[in-house]
């Protein structure tokens, strides 16, 4: 009997000391920064499997593509025919509120006109005149606008070449958070030399929306009702590089000038005259307010751009890289000066007035002759490029004294204008400026279109100013 109960306080004490010495492992392993689990799981669950989200409008680049190049938009032609439409009954009601005689003497001045029948028989039906309601609403897709060379077309972009299509998707990812981004940014690629601009728009692959994100793009969007958009569009870019060239430095020299006098004055070393040459600027919307302008020319056979962001908003010039960086250092560099002057003394340089009312003195008298006047208007285009004319005068000035010995060179009659024409019938007419710089003589020289309003830069000084100041698209 004892020794059972020997034997009993024995193994009790026994399954004590094991306990405590297992709760004492679990203090230990947990102190030291381990989870031990208690819990028995058989191998199948023990395997943890991490699931990945996807989103599922990845890889839709060729779907945004074709959605743009299927989105039909307004016929040009369909818009063309409601603006005129509507240009008609505006100037039908002004006639209507223009004072009785004046509604006298014009309805006197129109039967005036009117053409008799030939065989003099009666007169002929009159034309009967589109209203909007007899006018088709017809679309057409982007592609088949593209492919008919639309763009190239109304912004005249003659010097860019098209590309192909691309498209980006808009990702809002962040970290490890997959969103769904149905957004994807569309480009028709245009080449200019080595940059590229072109149409941009934002398709979305879920419901088929697709929008323009930038003016190139907006023009195919017209209508009707916002057709005189399509000019300030047109116009933008020419606007975009005169604010951009005319940024004036501490010194006085303008943006313009200072792009002229960097390619002109470059060394003498590592040049190709057979290659190098300013292409001139190339302008982009990008977004808003936003514009991207590339400068570029050919140095030493070697492509150079110099791109520049221009907000339109608040009249801000950023450089964008080293190359245009440079640039506007060159200018801030610049000692002040007076640049020299190359306008006429007998020109007033008013774009505001008539062409033949800005001669003065005896040029007036002259250029009222007939033989001479279609010189004078052609001779008043050109100096209409106000930029030109001052990119020029800055290339000339070397100093604060070149302005003073220009006046000399002037009065000695080595610096001056010559216009003329090859005949009096001469549909071209030549205008020139003459010049001496240290003992040589130079030359810039146009040919004046003045049927077309046309100004063509002949030779290399001409051209690298004109384009110095001058947009291609």
């Amino acid at each position: 009997m004892r020794k059972r109960t020997l034997l009993t306080i024995l193994l009790g004490a026994l399954m004590l000391m094991i306990a405590a010495l297992i709760m004492l492992v679990i203090i230990i392993v947990r102190a030291r920064g381990l989870d031990v689990d208690t819990n028995l799981v058989t191998a199948e669950e023990a395997k943890v499997v991490k699931s990945v989200r996807v989103d599922p409008f990845v890889g839709r680049e060729n779907d945004a593509i074709a959605m743009v190049q299927r989105h039909e938009v307004l016929d040009p032609n369909y818009i063309k025919q409601i603006v005129d439409i509507r240009k008609r009954e505006a100037e039908k009601a002004a006639e209507a509120a223009e004072p009785a005689k004046d509604k006298k003497d014009k309805k006197g001045k129109e039967r005036g006109k009117e053409k008799k029948p030939a065989d003099g028989g009666a007169p002929a039906d009159p034309v009967l005149e589109l209203t909007e309601d007899m006018v088709v609403k017809t679309k057409v897709t982007i592609l088949s606008l593209v492919e008919k060379n639309y763009l190239e077309d109304r912004f005249k972009m003659s010097f860019l070449e098209r590309g192909s299509w691309r498209s980006m998707q808009l990702e809002t990812d962040m970290g490890d958070v997959v969103n769904d981004d149905p957004y994807y940014e569309v480009y028709l690629e245009y080449h200019d030399e080595d940059v590229i601009v072109g149409p941009v728009w934002v398709a979305n692959v879920q419901t088929g929306d697709v929008v323009p994100r930038n003016e190139f793009a907006e023009i195919f969007e017209l209508d009707p009702d916002n057709a005189a958009n399509a000019e300030d569009f047109l116009s933008r870019p020419a606007r975009v590089v005169k604010a951009i060239t005319n940024h004036q430095f501490p010194s006085g020299i303008e943006l313009g000038g200072v792009l002229l006098r960097h390619f002109v004055n470059r060394p003498k070393e590592g040049r190709d005259l057979d290659r190098d040459r300013i292409i001139g600027w190339t302008v982009s919307h990008e977004f808003r307010d936003a514009y991207n302008a590339y400068f570029q020319w050919i140095e030493g056979g070697k492509n150079h751009v110099a791109r520049f962001r221009f907000d339109w908003k608040s009249q801000r010039l950023e450089p964008r890289g080293l190359v245009a960086i440079d640039l506007m250092a060159e200018g801030e560099a610049l000692e002040k000066a007076n640049p020299v002057s190359i306008w006429p003394q007998t020109y007033d340089n008013n774009p505001n007035i008539p062409r033949e009312a800005r001669w003065l003195g005896d040029t007036a008298k002259g250029c009222k002759t007939k033989e001479i006047q279609p010189i004078c208007n052609a001779f008043a285009m050109v100096l209409e490029q106000q930029d030109f004319i001052e990119a020029v005068q800055w290339l000339l000035t070397e100093n604060e004294q070149t302005a003073e010995k220009f006046i000399g060179c002037r009065d000695r009659g080595e610096c001056r204008w010559f216009p003329e024409a090859e005949s009096e019938t001469a549909d071209i007419i030549k205008i020139q400026y003459i010049y001496v710089i240290g003992g040589q003589i130079e030359t810039i020289k146009f040919e004046v279109d003045p049927a077309n309003e046309k100004i063509i830069p002949v030779n290399d000084i001409s051209r690298w100013a004109f384009w110095s100041v001058t947009p291609r698209t």
